[in-house]
């Protein structure tokens, strides 16, 4: 095994189905990771995500369906000659060896010479930050320390892909913080074509070059973190990624009056029908009483570092979620009367891209917006919008919010989207 860095390899998954008895967990399931990129599957649970990595490592069969890997087909080489290394969410460390053994015995298998065995093991530790801890048994490590030794062990056979399955997951909070920046880090430094699947929505925001989003076995968009927040291309889309308050709207002309606020459409939107309207909780901007009459008032206000998440019940009794910066939410206490309204500005038509999807009576319409921009009714394109194919980012992407409860909220801009249905 050489130890110069392998050239990245694409990978691609052509219509894949495996079903269980009457369970369909991958239903004609296809997509493409781009030489170097992290992908992340994000989804329920029952989702098919991890069926799918397990498809692509060769240890679960399909039934039909196409595997490439760096252009060859795959479907029916073993999972121990595809080339792969995969980290589990149980560490699955021998537990007799020491953190330097348990490196080795993977190259030793792989009938790596020794000499070179123990340059690996020592490069990969000073990798993952654990180089003093080489002669530790597993029991003597952190959670988050054994699964460095694990991400350790699968880089150092150096693979031609990288799979992740939920491998934070068992760590507290604060530990899985820091190790899911280390594994961005290091998937750049290395530039290893990697799958990664959570359950986590901020855990994939944050580390994914794209991210494809799972239901019913099923692929149901896949993009960059961005594109997937700001651009769902589905109503099941947009409800799963971070928050969004649901509201009742009526079409007339070119305005959709949302409990009481006139919302401007977008062009090619749907006209004079009931909607429901999908609008992000940054979009919502409450505002202590100031000589206005009251439209609402505070029932809950959470602290969440650099922001505050509120709801609000409005008038007409429905009830809302509002994030704002802590500055803003001076003054909005519970029980307390206040105002709120939701921003409606439109971009101009230079900055303005479009498209839509139509399936069980409901349609979709993405704009973008400078500044942001509620969701507004969508239009009845009856297509289903499309990602770029960027390449791999060069560096690391900028990172959502630290605090773990909080959804990722763009940080130049907001793309508007809107879910239109027959109320």
């Amino acid at each position: 095994m050489s130890e110069t860095p392998r050239t990245a390899v694409a990978v691609a998954l052509t219509s894949l189905r495996r079903s269980y008895g009457s369970v369909q967990a991958l239903d004609d399931f296809s997509m493409e990771l781009h030489p170097g990129e992290l992908v992340a599957l994000l989804g329920p649970s029952g989702c098919g995500k991890t069926t799918a990595l397990r498809a692509l490592s060769g240890l679960e069969d399909i039934d039909s369906g196409s595997t490439l890997v760096g252009g060859a087909e795959v479907s029916h080489v073993p999972a121990n000659k595809r080339d792969m290394a995969m980290v589990f969410q149980s560490y699955s460390l021998f537990p007799h060896m020491t953190v330097a053994e348990n490196i080795e015995f993977a190259l030793e298998l792989r009938k790596v010479p020794a000499g070179r065995r123990k340059d690996a093991v020592g490069r990969n530790l000073d990798l993952v930050g654990l180089g003093s801890q080489s002669a530790r048994y597993p029991h003597q490590l952190s959670g988050g320390q054994q699964q460095r030794v694990a991400l350790a062990r699968a880089l150092a056979v150096q693979p031609q892909v990288l799979l992740l399955d939920e491998p934070l997951s068992a760590l507290d909070a604060k530990v899985r913080v820091q190790l899911r920046d280390e594994i961005k880090r290091i998937q750049t430094d290395v530039g290893i074509t990697t799958l990664f699947v959570t359950h986590d929505q901020e855990e994939a925001l944050v580390v994914a070059d794209r991210l494809g989003v799972m239901q019913s076995g099923k692929l149901m968009q896949i993009g960059t973190p961005e594109e997937i927040y700001d651009r769902p291309a589905s109503a099941f889309v947009a409800d799963f990624i971070g928050l969004t308050n649901r509201l009742p709207g009526i079409v007339s002309g070119n305005h959709a009056l949302v409990l009481g606020q006139p919302v401007p459409l977008l062009p090619g939107s749907v006209t004079e029908r009931e909607v429901t309207v999908l609008v992000r909780p940054e979009n919502v901007r409450p505002v202590p009483i100031s000589g206005e009459e009251p439209n609402g008032h505070v029932l809950t206000s959470g602290f969440l570092g650099s922001t505050a998440r509120l709801q609000v019940r409005t008038s007409t009794g429905h009830l809302l979620i509002a994030q704002v910066p802590v500055s803003a939410a001076a003054g909005l206490l519970p029980v307390k009367p206040c105002a709120w309204n939701l921003l409606r500005s439109l971009p101009s038509r230079s900055d303005m891209t479009a498209s839509g999807v139509s399936a069980a009576d409901q349609s979709v319409q993405f704009s973008r917006a400078s500044t942001p921009t509620p969701m507004v009714a969508g239009s009845n394109m009856g297509r289903r919008p499309t990602s770029p194919r960027p390449s791999p980012r060069v560096g690391p992407r900028e990172k959502s919010p630290s605090c773990s409860s909080c959804p990722h909220v763009p940080s130049k801009s907001t793309w508007a989207a809107s879910i239109a249905s027959s109320a």
